[in-house]
């Protein structure tokens, strides 16, 4: 068991139904893996809720996971607030953390800060991430291929294959959809060529290590 922050902007105008669908998509996969997440939704999204949460896990490695609206040095709340921000303090507690996030653009800056702030990896987006649907049907393929990364390493992939494998994902949903929904398939593209990752090579299994180590050394002290 690790440490997981999952954070979902649920109740965002635009953004909103998507999100619930990859908040229940997750849920359901972490159930079946008998993980727990700690949650953080749209009523009590803010930085110091995230710090606090992230203060239980004493400086031990962990999962963070945030869908949300984005900007390239912040995460937005509603598309307006930010609550996790490269001119925030609570970046720091980022550190030792596999960072995971559908959002717009933070790629461009707020990752590459974080991983100098010590987080150990980071997977998200480097310019516009879109979702388009008039129905929950068209949703599924938007979910699906947002949550994939996060479930891979959950599933004990390594960090450098992640993002190949989820271009992998996309190109399965743009090849399938491209003919009978062309308007779809073209966002799902936007989605796979904005992909950007940043960090070391790690897997679950070696921060699961790490965590175990530094135990036992606290133990011994």
């Amino acid at each position: 068991m690790i440490n997981t922050l999952l954070i979902f902007d649920e109740k965002d105008e635009k953004l909103g139904e998507f999100i619930s669908e990859c908040e229940q998509n997750l849920i359901n996969f972490f159930v079946k893996h008998r993980i727990e997440p700690d949650i953080i939704n749209s009523i009590n999204l803010n930085d110091l809720t995230i710090e606090l949460k992230i203060n239980n896990y004493n400086n031990q490695n962990f999962v963070c996971a945030a869908y949300s609206h984005g900007e390239t040095d912040c995460l937005l709340k509603s598309g307006l607030y930010s609550y996790l921000s490269i001119n925030n303090e609570v970046i720091n507690k980022l550190k030792n953390s596999f960072f995971y996030t559908f959002s717009c653009k933070t790629g461009a800056v707020f990752g590459k800060k974080i991983i100098e702030k010590g987080c150990l990896f980071y997977i998200g987006y480097k310019t516009e991430a879109e979702v388009w649907h008039l129905s929950k049907q068209d949703l599924l393929p938007f979910v699906d291929c947002a949550n994939y990364g996060l479930k891979l390493f959950f599933k004990g992939e390594k960090s450098f294959d992640i993002i190949s494998k989820m271009k992998n994902k996309y190109d399965e949903y743009i090849d399938k959809l491209y003919l009978s929904n062309m308007f779809i398939a073209e966002k799902l593209m936007i989605n796979r060529d904005a992909l950007i990752d940043y960090g070391k090579n790690i897997s679950i299994i070696d921060m699961k290590k790490h965590n175990n180590t530094n135990l036992n050394l606290k133990q011994n002290l």
